[in-house]
């Protein structure tokens, strides 16, 4: 598992690291910050890319942003996943 994986909850990027970019009160978990991924009217969560930098989607639970993973063309098994993780705050 990658260092930098939100899987590695000892990453900084890690989902369950309290203390980590993913924090419940931090800018990209909080359901309330406009770059939050579980923020649904969002337009700014966060993007996914390789680490050759090639841009996957839209980290966001907002069905409505382009390219979201929750939306028309995202994945559901990785949207549901990450309703899932939003919701265990």
């Amino acid at each position: 598992m990658s260092g930098n994986s939100i899987w590695n909850e000892m990453s900084t990027y890690g989902w369950k690291n309290g203390f980590g970019k993913w924090n419940p009160f931090g800018q990209y978990r909080n359901p309330f910050s406009s770059y939050s991924a579980c923020n649904e009217f969002t337009q700014n969560g966060p993007v996914l890319v390789d680490r050759e930098g090639n841009f996957y989607g839209r980290l966001s639970i907002n069905e409505f942003v382009s390219k979201s993973i929750c939306g028309v063309s995202g994945d559901e098994r990785i949207c549901r996943a990450l309703r899932v993780m939003c919701a265990d705050q």
